[in-house]
């Protein structure tokens, strides 16, 4: 079982049950865990037939890469803070999902970097994502 500490730098990891015995504790640094996550913005310097490619910002620690998705979206119809397209539309909901799941395939990348015990940054869960491996 595992117990998160109030400052998310430790937790516990409690070998056998809850009320097992208090010597069984153990504290775990985390301060190797990186920070992460996955935004996805739209690059309207890039606009064509009024629309912008939607990239999604994967950052690690403070550095960050971005990676295009390969749709376009109208900038009305984009949520800048909510990171997703605005509307009900079948073909909205269809943007969001698709965005879902990009987001889905590059936690399950970070969390395979993490896991292995690899380098974590932004570029090798790109490199993962598009099929690349570190050597290149």
């Amino acid at each position: 079982m595992v117990l998160f500490g109030s400052n998310y730098s430790e937790f516990l990891l409690l070998n056998g049950d809850l009320w097992g015995d208090l010597n069984q504790i153990n504290l775990i640094d985390m301060n190797t865990t990186s920070t992460f996550g996955i935004h996805f913005v739209i690059r309207s310097n890039k606009m064509k037939d009024g629309t912008a490619p939607i990239h999604a910002r994967i950052t690690v620690n403070t550095s960050r890469c971005e990676i295009s998705v390969k749709r376009r979206i109208r900038i009305e119809n984009w949520n800048k803070g909510k990171g997703m397209a605005k509307g009900k539309s079948p073909d909205i909901n269809a943007l969001n999902s698709y965005l879902e799941q990009i987001r889905s395939q590059l936690t399950n990348h970070y969390q395979d970097l993490v896991v292995n015990k690899q380098t974590v940054s932004p570029e090798a869960i790109k490199n993962k994502f598009i099929g690349m491996d570190e050597s290149g």
